[in-house]
């Protein structure tokens, strides 16, 4: 579960890097930049540009999805009790049983980072899966929507690691040919 959270993190990051630098966005220079982008990658920033500034309307279901565990999973608690109840209902009152819905263990030790809320964990987890396509009470394991959630969070990682790289690759060659 870390592990998504990190990565709902990171697209977070990015979201929060174009919303606090769009002034250079408007720059000539990065226009320029732009312009000489392939098509492919011009396409990317245009959809992911105005998600970053808030702007969902034309986001496809899985940017609505990923912004929402964003918002209320990844690391922002403050709006999340309905959807974390939701989890825990889910996993803990599904008629799948098995070793994550048996029993809501926790395990406190010496320090914090020895102590574990697992029952705590599961609901975060469910409510993830919820948001990502699952039925509830039903048992994720194979679930094909899960596993297509998951494939698109990685493919959105990389489309955006290549936009920046490409975004780089150009400006580097601009300021080279402009100094």
């Amino acid at each position: 579960m870390q592990i998504h959270k990190l990565m709902a993190g990171i697209i977070n990051e990015f979201f929060i890097f174009i919303e606090k630098n769009n002034n250079i966005f408007q720059n000539k220079h990065f226009k320029e930049v732009f312009s000489k982008l392939s098509k492919q990658d011009q396409q990317t920033w245009n959809s992911v540009k105005p998600v970053a500034m808030g702007d969902n309307s034309n986001a496809t279901d899985f940017v609505k999805t990923t912004v929402q565990i964003r918002s209320n999973l990844a690391f922002h608690y403050d709006h999340s009790g309905k959807i974390l109840k939701r989890g825990y209902i889910s996993r803990f009152y599904s008629k799948v049983k098995d070793s994550r819905n048996s029993f809501a263990y926790y395990s406190i030790g010496e320090s914090i980072e020895a102590t574990r809320f697992y029952f705590s964990d599961a609901a975060l987890e469910e409510a993830t899966y919820l948001a990502a396509g699952k039925i509830e009470k039903e048992d994720p394991k194979d679930n094909e929507l899960l596993k297509r959630y998951n494939s698109r969070i990685l493919e959105t990682i990389n489309i955006m690691s290549a936009t920046i790289s490409s975004i780089m690759k150009k400006y580097m060659q601009f300021i080279r040919n402009n100094p």
